[in-house]
């Protein structure tokens, strides 16, 4: 298994930014044992939550021994509480940095299947949102979500205030991250329970789930 620390300058949110990515390559292989190899590995993008980062599943999870069971690539980039989103006006665009451009880069410098069915997203609270929202606006990318105990907080953006003394839970900060529109937030491709009613009829999952 190697494990990397990856920086590179990303053009969606114009800076350098750090990624891990764990392979399960480099296998130790003992004589007279026959070690599998593969070309290209499917490959799992995987979000942290708030208040968290790239390091979280490395230092707090069994991730890498996941990673060489199943075969699968894992790849774990930085969300900084931003909610896995795009910031039009401070181009600070997550949502494509997630579903575009890392997906590209990482294929481009890694051994990664370019297939949509080998390509999955997943994440933990602000991640499995992050995961949710980019996986079902990127569709085409991603052939499978995984969602854990997701922070869906679009319902209730509209009515927020700033009483709060959790900095996340205020309305200026929902207004930083999702715009100064909060009424608008849940009819537009911020709202993951919007983007899957939009799914294609053979893409179709029941909202209710989500």
């Amino acid at each position: 298994m190697a494990v990397f620390r990856c920086r590179f300058f990303s053009q969606s949110l114009l800076r350098d930014v750090h990624i891990n990515v764990i392979l399960p390559a480099d296998q130790p292989q003992l004589p007279g044992q026959d070690v599998q190899t593969q070309e290209t590995y499917p490959t799992l993008y995987l979000l942290h939550g708030i208040l968290g980062s790239e390091d979280d599943w490395l230092n707090h999870t069994n991730i890498q021994d996941l990673s060489i069971r199943y075969g699968i690539a894992v790849v774990m980039p930085a969300g900084e509480n931003q909610f896995y989103v795009d910031q039009k006006a401070t181009h600070a665009l997550y949502g494509e940095f997630i579903g575009q451009e890392l997906v590209n880069f990482t294929r481009k410098v890694f051994p990664l299947s370019p297939k949509q069915s080998d390509t999955m997203i997943a994440g933990l609270s602000m991640g499995g949102y992050g995961a949710l929202r980019n996986g079902l606006k990127y569709q085409q990318t991603f052939g499978m979500i995984g969602a854990f105990s997701s922070a869906l907080i679009i319902s209730d953006l509209s009515q927020r205030q700033n009483t709060s003394p959790i900095p996340f839970e205020t309305r200026k900060y929902a207004e930083a991250v999702f715009g100064h529109d909060l009424e608008a937030v849940s009819k537009s491709d911020k709202n993951p329970i919007w983007l899957a009613d939009r799914l294609s009829p053979e893409k179709k999952i029941n909202s209710k789930y989500l």
